[in-house]
């Protein structure tokens, strides 16, 4: 029932609990643990491409969001496996784009069974006027959404 299960992390405590929940249930089912963390990417707009100079060859705007989620991704397979997750059965992945629609179709693209989420994360101001990310993935997830507070 539980054979792969999504979790939607970015370091905040809410997410790590979300981790914890889905290593409960893994030490039970036996599950596999696709641990994603999600950005925003960054674009650098059309008007500063004026001022850079075309043999200097800046690295992307989002380079550092992309390292900074990979250490949270990275952070949280560390204490899935102080939770008594074997190293194989924990997958990390970094992903950009919009949190809720990322997610669901990365679940979507690994037929997980379930995808679960904090409470509460780290957000941003779009938060509150598009709507949380766990009602989000409630309404276009494929499979089950799984809220853990």
């Amino acid at each position: 029932m539980f054979e792969r299960l999504v979790v939607g992390v970015d370091g905040s405590d809410h997410s790590y609990k979300a981790v914890k929940y889905a290593c409960d249930i893994a030490n039970l089912a036996g599950s596999r643990i696709l641990l994603v963390c999600v950005y925003r990417p960054i674009r650098m707009p059309d008007s500063t491409h004026s001022m850079v100079r075309p043999q200097l060859h800046p690295e992307p705007a989002d380079t550092g969001m992309h390292a900074m989620a990979k250490e949270v991704v990275e952070g949280a397979a560390r204490f899935a496996r102080e939770q008594g997750i074997d190293a194989e059965k924990v997958e990390t992945y970094v992903r950009h784009g919009p949190t809720a629609r990322t997610l669901a179709g990365f679940a979507a693209q690994h037929n997980a069974n379930a995808i679960l989420v904090g409470g509460r994360g780290l957000g941003d101001i779009s938060a509150f006027m598009l709507g949380s990310v766990s009602h989000k993935l409630a309404t276009i997830a494929e499979c089950s959404v799984i809220l853990v507070k």
